[in-house]
């Protein structure tokens, strides 16, 4: 769990937004193209967004910070006695502080998100968008609609999702079940398992010959 959250951290990441970079070597976009997708990152400032997934991915890790130090420190569990809860919990906070200060210096020292961003931003704005459309990307963006375009798509998505999921997947759980119990009816039913004496008991005596006594 802690290495799949530290990941996810790491490529949400921590820096704050960069120069523009010079054109990646071998990039096939023509350079006009290439500079109106640039304007288009300019005013939707995807280094912003990532600063503000960055934001809530680090609070989740301080939520679940103490789980995560049970796991890579061997022994490491919150002591059962009152009296030393109380360190314990400041050397986790303490503990915290340091990680995300460390973590932060070397994303900063070792990422280049500008130039990352460009990299993502300008081969797919190339591929769905002609300049012309682009071109007008830019003029709506420009408008006071278009800047709260920007500024409210994130939450409006997410929150028409959240409504989705809470309207449709009781109904899809229940159409699922209800699926299930019919291929659970239409496979063959099992043969009852007929009873077999044990194999060490002992043979049933042969029944008394004809006008025998007793």
């Amino acid at each position: 769990m802690w290495r799949a959250l530290v990941v996810t951290g790491l490529l949400a990441g921590f820096a704050a937004a960069q120069e523009t970079a010079p054109a990646p070597a071998g990039s096939t976009v023509a350079p006009a193209k290439r500079e109106l997708v640039l304007q288009i990152i300019a005013i939707i400032e995807p280094a912003k967004l990532t600063g503000e997934i960055e934001t809530a991915l680090i609070a989740d890790l301080e939520r679940r910070y103490p789980q995560i130090l049970e796991q890579v420190v061997p022994g490491f569990t919150r002591p059962e006695e009152e009296s030393a809860k109380s360190a314990h919990d400041r050397a986790v906070a303490e503990s915290f502080q340091r990680v995300a200060k460390r973590f932060r210096t070397l994303y900063e020292e070792r990422i280049q998100l500008a130039l990352i961003l460009e990299e993502i931003y300008v081969p797919l704005y190339d591929k769905y968008y002609t300049d012309a459309e682009l071109q007008d990307l830019l003029a709506f963006y420009r408008t006071p609609t278009g800047g709260k375009t920007l500024r409210v798509m994130t939450q409006l998505v997410q929150e028409a999702m959240d409504e989705s999921n809470a309207r449709l997947m009781p109904q899809l759980l229940g159409i699922l079940q209800e699926v299930m119990e019919e291929e659970k009816a239409a496979w063959p039913k099992p043969e009852p398992l007929q009873e077999q004496a044990p194999k060490d008991a002992p043979a049933d005596p042969p029944p008394p010959a004809a006008g025998g006594h007793s």
